[in-house]
């Protein structure tokens, strides 16, 4: 009687070590999504996990390389931020593999296209500056003091220039009155002027004019 409850237990604990071993090595997985479905009909986060699982589940194999019924699988939420794009097959691009694999949880028929960004970004051509301009003649001040014919010209200058800015309506005036500080400015034509107001006056009579020195111009 002792000797059949022996064996007994003997069987017992031999099935048990057959169905749940206890030597299975310590594993760390990587904490990223890419489910895969077992045979046991659980989703495992990564393939790794799956594997670990198996080690105690003698008969556990990979079912497929998605979750188990997209349907009514938990996606997950949370992705590290890494910035490894990757493109998917909805044309979209994604941050990283894991923002992929949340977004396919939710639309199972989205796959990774290829790994990297889906389009690369193109540079911005430059304008091309055009002076096909009417002939209409609403002349306008730029802020460099030339009076242009019309808007459209001095938006074609500004092309060229973007610091010239519209400084008024209709032409511009060159004989306003200046205080009788004195700043002197030498000009590009060798005369000092009294102050900038003075030699700003001359530029707009005189537009190839251009600021050379502060101060008297030496000889």
């Amino acid at each position: 009687m002792v000797a059949s409850i022996y064996l007994t237990m003997l069987a017992a604990s031999t099935v048990v070590s057959l169905s749940a071993p206890t030597d299975c090595p310590i594993a760390v997985c990587p904490m990223y999504y890419q489910p895969v479905c077992g045979s046991d009909r659980v989703t495992y986060s990564n393939k790794c996990e799956l594997d670990v699982a198996a080690c105690k589940i003698p008969g556990l194999t990979m079912a497929n390389a998605t979750a188990c019924g997209w349907e009514t699988a938990e996606c997950p939420r949370y992705c590290l931020e890494i910035y490894r794009p990757v493109c998917g097959s909805d044309g979209k691009t994604y941050s990283n593999e894991c923002e992929l694999n949340i977004a396919a949880c939710k639309n199972p028929s989205l796959t990774r296209a290829r790994d990297g960004p889906c389009k690369l970004p193109t540079p911005t051509p430059k304008p091309s500056c055009s002076d096909a301009c009417n002939k209409m003649y609403e002349p306008v001040c730029g802020s460099n003091w030339v009076t242009y014919a019309n808007k459209c010209l001095l938006e074609a200058a500004q092309c060229r220039n973007p610091s010239i800015l519209l400084a008024a309506t209709g032409d511009c005036k060159c004989n306003y009155a200046c205080m009788r500080s004195y700043d002197p400015i030498c000009a590009s034509d060798k005369r000092t002027y009294s102050n900038w107001c003075e030699f700003s006056k001359a530029v707009c009579k005189q537009p190839e004019l251009t600021f050379r020195s502060i101060g008297v111009c030496k000889k």
